[in-house]
Parts: structure tokens; sequence; C-alpha cells
């Protein structure tokens, strides 16, 4: 009876520090610019959900491209928070390309398609066309960011501090209709949970 009081004890403990893990993990703040980005496409998706026929529907993904590319911060960013999507090294270098979701308010394909996801190299529909030129952005072998880098996993929750690469106008950011907005210089990674719950 006593060993079954111990195992309970320790199952009630278990589960308690569980939860407390999990609200824990969800209750990480994001900075006001990265927040900004979600209220905007959870504003579109809801004015998106609610119209009556495709007309509408264009007319509101080209508001929201505009007022969405007006919202992306140029140049520096700190204390953005995403969870790691892929980490790889299939370029030539072996360098590490990685790239993350930096949804909050659970914005997982809404009315507009669209997710929030950046990463540090070009990828689907982002080019060195439609950007500004810029020094490389994968993560170098045999760089501090690179030793941390290469034992992230998907799922991670990562703060990180970075450069946005510009677009070279607004229309380039416009006619980008991907989930992936922007490509990103990191500067310093920092790993604070798994799958956590953005807000």
């Amino acid at each position: 009876m006593q060993r079954f009081g111990i195992i309970a004890t320790a199952l009630a403990l278990s589960v308690c520090d569980a939860s407390q893990a999990q609200a824990q993990a969800q209750s990480i703040q994001v900075p006001a610019d990265q927040r900004a980005l979600s209220d905007v496409l959870a504003k579109f998706n809801d004015l998106d959900a609610a119209t009556p026929n495709d007309i509408q529907c264009k007319k509101i993904e080209v508001q929201f491209r505009q007022e969405f590319c007006a919202r992306i911060p140029q140049g520096n960013v700190s204390g953005w928070i995403g969870e790691v999507g892929s980490v790889d090294d299939r370029g030539p270098d072996k360098d590490i390309r990685l790239d993350m979701s930096v949804n909050i308010f659970d914005l997982h394909s809404g009315a507009l398609g669209v997710e929030l996801s950046l990463g540090n190299y070009y990828a689907y529909g982002v080019t060195g066309d439609n950007t500004r030129r810029h020094l490389p952005t994968v993560i170098p072998v045999g760089s501090p960011l690179y030793d941390f880098a290469e034992n992230l996993r998907s799922g991670d929750v990562i703060r990180f501090i970075g450069t946005f690469i510009p677009y070279i106008s607004a229309q380039a950011c416009y006619d980008n209709d991907t989930t992936y907005f922007a490509p990103v210089h990191f500067d310093s990674l920092q790993r604070i949970g798994y799958g956590a719950y953005l807000h």
C-alpha cells in the first residue's frame, strides 16, 4: 500500500511537472514587431473567410500583401521566437540551412492558406532576383553558431537575433505569395523550449 502511494505521488508529480512545463512553454511571448505580422494575417484570414465570392477574395489577398509587406521589419530584429521546421547541410559547402515557423495565435494555414515562416536561404519563390544583394546567410561550418545549430531538431523553439534581407521593391514583396516571407541572417540562436504555443 505504501509503495502504491509512492508511485501514485510520483505519477501525480510527473503529470504536474509536465503540465507546468507545457503551461510554461505555452506562455512564451513574442516581440511586438513579430506579433504585428500575425495580427495582420489574423485580420485578413477573418476577412477572407467572410467574403462572398472569389472576386472579393482576390481583393482581400492584394490588401493583405500590401499591409503585410509594410509590417516586415527592415534590418535587425531581436528576441524573435520561432519553431524550427528543418535543419540541413545540403549545400555544396555543408553550411547549415535553417527555417522556422514564426506564427502566433496558432495561425496555421487559415482562410488565406498562409502561415509565417522564414529561414536563412533562398526558398519558395524568394530568390536573389527579388531581394537586395547581401552577404551569405547560411551558417558556415566551423562557426560557433554552426556548433549550436547542428544539434537542433524540428519542433525546438528558438529565440533569435538576426537581420532581415529586404526585397528590392515593395512590388517584389507583394508578388511573393508563399508562406516563406523573408530570408534572414542569423546572428544569435538560443533554444528556449520544444513544441511551444507562441502568443
